[in-house]
């Protein structure tokens, strides 16, 4: 599997479309793999070729690419694992957001900031919140920012 992972990246940018290849062989063999150290391979490997795929502005195979990972593996327990969907559900975020599709990029969001604090790294907690603050209409922000501060002890 690192072989797969390793031939992929040594693709670099003039040969991304073998990059991609290697990554749907690998996605292809091992998707349903029962171990988890292998899914975990997959798992990176579908992240990175969403990633890939929303940097060539081929966004809606991005989406296709991370909504697999989240059919297959979205309910994980492998905290490892779990860390790869969060990474997914960032991507497939924006990848909505370039599509033209804000509503099922806010819902993604708000998914999103309500994981607890161990999921979300706090760097990334604050961009999603404030992409989410610039998504979302004025005043359902004063709303929500009302209803918080009220809530604090």
């Amino acid at each position: 599997l690192i072989w797969w992972r390793d031939r992929a990246k040594a693709g670099g940018v003039s040969n991304v479309e073998a990059g991609l290849k290697v990554y749907a062989d690998l996605i292809a063999r091992y998707l349903r793999d029962d171990l988890a150290v292998v899914r975990l391979q997959v798992a990176q490997a579908l992240v990175n070729t969403g990633f890939k795929l929303h940097s060539l502005q081929r966004d809606q195979e991005a989406v296709a690419a991370y909504q697999r990972l989240l059919q297959v593996c979205g309910t994980d327990a492998d905290p490892k694992i779990r860390s790869q969907c969060v990474r997914a559900r960032v991507g497939l975020a924006r990848a909505y957001g370039k599509l033209g599709q804000p509503q099922q990029q806010i819902e993604i969001y708000r998914f999103l900031l309500a994981l607890p604090k161990k999921e979300l790294v706090i760097e990334t907690h604050a961009s999603l919140r404030a992409e989410l603050i610039r998504l979302e209409p004025a005043r359902t922000v004063v709303q929500k920012l009302l209803k918080w501060y009220h809530q604090k002890p």
